[in-house]
């Protein structure tokens, strides 16, 4: 049977599209704006990135259709050089479709940056391989992704200016090939798109790599005051969190994993110690665009250094009461520097003992970030590394302090 109308989901992932590509175009050149502050202009990028993954899996949906379907003919009034203007057209626009998204995956893929394409949480989309951090691939990419989006406002256009010739000038409702005939075959069409939205959102496509990382066995905390007793840390009330700046907004992660093994008397400062270590995986930020480019290479290299640690070989007393220093290394990255953590250390009325140390490292020295922000213009340079240990006095007569 044949018709002289599009079905209903072709036409919903038309208008879809259409709306999508609009606001892309716009999105695009808004967020390059030097109006926008560093936040909003970041926030807009990932946002852009998300939406033209899904622009390139609609395209690649709509070209399947075009093939598996027959597109309802021309009509029989259009003249031989609209039909060859409407073919050469329809070809321009797919092939725009498909230059757009490829070559912004293209410019993400080679960029120093080597942030993460994160779709709106449901999954990571990979970076082309073989092209990480080269300039002259993001350069060419970057041209043509600029230049391709002006070559798709003229066709556009030109696809807008044949409509309005035929509805206005020749008088034929051509619109209506590209329109649904009833309110029912439009909600079809529109849940179908968004069925095979959803249906995208749950494939397993180029999900985060999966990083097998040693889990931290919490071992005892034992912190020993004056009088006898040992204490055991609380985790659940206990945090090692760290904090810095980007794109001008504060922002704050903690590990989720963590252990530590803290012998301290401040009758003894010689006998104490201290070794806390933290999985890198377990980063969080509450930011999934933070989240999903911590572990990467250039940043904490989970791959390759899964774990962070600070060995404390000395304590010495601060220069009031209750306050002290940790001196040791931090390691990072594989990388092992000299820090000194200053804490204090208060016991309240219940015997808990509470620790609290925080302490500014460079991220740089690390080399965390140092290809892709090496100037420190996103991401500052110094971190705050801030710790908040809680431990309770267990029983003299348990001589099991594991936790």
């Amino acid at each position: 049977m044949t018709t002289d109308r599009y079905n209903a989901f072709a036409v919903a992932l038309h208008w879809a599209m259409a709306v999508a590509i609009i606001g892309m175009l716009i999105g695009g050149f808004v967020m390059t704006s030097e109006l926008l502050d560093k936040s909003q202009r970041f926030t807009m990028i990932q946002w852009h990135k998300a939406l033209g993954v899904l622009m390139l899996l609609a395209i690649a949906a709509r070209l399947v259709l075009r093939l598996a379907t027959h597109p309802p003919a021309l009509p029989n009034y259009m003249m031989g050089w609209e039909r060859t203007a409407a073919g050469l057209g329809h070809i321009a626009l797919y092939a725009l479709m498909l230059i757009m998204p490829i070559t912004g995956w293209l410019m993400v893929s080679s960029s120093q940056y080597g942030l993460p394409t994160l779709v709106f949480g449901w999954f990571t989309w990979p970076h082309l391989p073989g092209v990480a951090a080269d300039d002259a691939v993001n350069g060419a990419a970057k041209a043509l992704h600029y230049y391709a989006a002006f070559a798709f406002i003229a066709v556009i256009a030109s696809h807008l200016a044949g409509t309005v010739k035929h509805i206005w000038m020749d008088g034929h409702a051509l619109l209506y090939r590209m329109w649904f005939d009833t309110p029912k075959r439009a909600l079809l069409g529109l849940g179908g798109v968004a069925a095979s939205v959803l249906a995208l959102a749950v494939l397993p496509l180029g999900g985060a790599a999966s990083v097998s990382t040693p889990s931290l066995n919490a071992p005892a905390v034992s912190v020993a005051d004056a009088a006898p007793g040992a204490y055991v840390v609380d985790y659940g009330a206990s945090t090692v969190s760290f904090s810095g700046i980007h794109a001008g907004d504060q922002f704050r992660g903690t590990f989720s994993e963590w252990s530590a093994d803290i012998q301290f008397d401040p009758g003894a400062l010689a006998d104490s110690r201290a070794d806390i270590r933290f999985a890198l995986s377990s980063a969080s930020t509450g930011n999934p665009f933070y989240d999903g480019t911590l572990p990467e290479s250039d940043w904490f290299d989970i791959a390759n250094h899964p774990e962070g640690r600070f060995a404390a070989t000395s304590v010495v007393a601060g220069d009031q009461d209750g306050t002290f220093i940790m001196e040791g290394d931090l390691t990072l990255r594989g990388k092992s520097l000299p820090l000194r953590l200053p804490f204090t250390y208060d016991v309240v009325e219940d015997g808990t003992a509470i620790v609290k140390g925080s302490v500014i490292a460079d991220r740089l020295a690390y080399g965390i970030g140092e290809n892709s922000d090496a100037t420190a213009e996103w991401v500052s340079q110094e971190i705050t590394i801030d710790i908040d240990i809680r431990a309770a006095r267990q029983s003299d007569d348990e001589s099991d302090l594991s936790s």
